[in-house]
């Protein structure tokens, strides 16, 4: 186990509804690094918002993100040269801006790509929004975009190609580095509340894993819909802590990362942090992903006491269990659709 200076703070009062009650589920540990720490995860009796207390304090939180914690590097996929004028890069081009075209890119397009628009979107959909799908923002002419929790800003470069003007948050100084090196974009390296960005600034705003790591959630809600415009939309992505893997997976689900997760949301408490925030929800959906390898592994190390060199750990014989997992997960989403290891929301200002 790593040796950290740890001072901790327990959170008395619920930040979400300001109740003193709550209920203690269980103790966690830093099962993703195995820093040292003993943090306990508790629930508000009141409004159910899941909260680490006691947690580390607010200047010994960045000692339990390691460098491997973030992508520093840009992929080679994002940083291809969109200037290549081979025929197959043509022809990728092509078919994406002809999709690209039906959630409001302005694009020339001929009568042959207006023609085909509509099997391209059925066929090529996720290929030509780079694999985000619904989460790649529709265009707003002039638009601008902020990502929190950017990274090396590798989506916001493909919004900046497409014609938006963008800006970062991130409290990584190595990431921002990362940010302009490869896509000369700009990110503020600090908390949200403490960037120096204009009320009513941007027409779109992406918070994909970040909310959980917020210090006070409310609070930095309050400060997007400070910064959205009136008719502008943000993003919001968080595991679910009433999903199927929660459930199954108990202390050990992957989704707890203590103590970097600080808060664990719900689709209701995810809906009355929004409107709290003088937010609305437009759309809410889950999304499956499988993390029941990782349950496997964590159980193992806190049964021997120690660390297995390879991670996710799983023999042959744990196929089949997993497997299953797998399948009833799928099945369960079917009749409970808010039932995801994700939650993703779209949100707009209460205006």
């Amino acid at each position: 186990m790593a040796e950290l200076e740890l001072t901790t703070e327990t959170v008395k009062n619920c930040p979400l509804c300001g109740s003193d009650k709550a209920k203690f589920l269980f103790w966690n540990y830093d099962r993703l690094y195995n820093y040292a720490g003993k943090f306990g995860t508790v629930q508000c009796e009141d409004c159910g918002l899941i909260r680490l207390s006691p947690r580390p304090v607010k200047e010994q939180l960045v000692n339990y993100y390691p460098t491997d914690y973030y992508s520093y590097q840009a992929s080679e996929y994002f940083t291809e040269n969109h200037s290549t004028k081979n025929l197959k890069s043509r022809l990728r081009d092509t078919v994406r801006n002809t999709v690209l075209s039906s959630i409001g890119y302005s694009i020339e397009s001929r009568n042959w790509q207006k023609l085909l628009q509509p099997l391209f979107v059925s066929l090529f959909y996720k290929q030509a929004t780079y694999g985000y799908e619904d989460k790649f923002a529709r265009y707003v002419p002039n638009g601008t975009a902020l990502e929190i929790g950017c990274g090396s800003a590798s989506y916001l470069s493909l919004l900046k190609h497409h014609g938006w003007q963008v800006a970062g948050v991130d409290l990584s100084p190595q990431a921002a580095e990362a940010a302009k090196k490869y896509f000369d974009i700009n990110v503020f390296v600090g908390e949200l509340e403490d960037a120096p960005f204009a009320e009513q600034s941007f027409d779109y705003i992406r918070m994909s894993h970040v909310v959980e790591h917020f210090t006070n959630p409310l609070r930095a809600m309050k400060k997007i819909r400070e910064i959205l415009k009136p008719n502008g939309v943000a993003y919001i992505e968080v595991p679910n802590a009433e999903s199927f893997e929660s459930e199954i997976s108990g202390r050990f689900w992957y989704g707890w990362d203590a103590p970097r997760h600080l808060f664990m949301l719900t689709p209701a408490t995810l809906h009355r942090l929004v409107e709290s925030s003088g937010l609305k929800i437009e759309k809410m959906l889950t999304q499956d992903w499988n993390s029941f390898w990782w349950d496997n592994t964590f159980k193992r190390e806190e049964e021997t006491g120690e660390w297995l060199e390879t991670r996710p750990y799983y023999t042959k014989k744990d196929i089949p269990k997993y497997a299953f997992r797998r399948l009833s997960s799928k099945i369960v989403q079917m009749f409970k659709p808010h039932s995801g290891y994700n939650i993703c929301c779209w949100v707009s200002r209460q205006d």
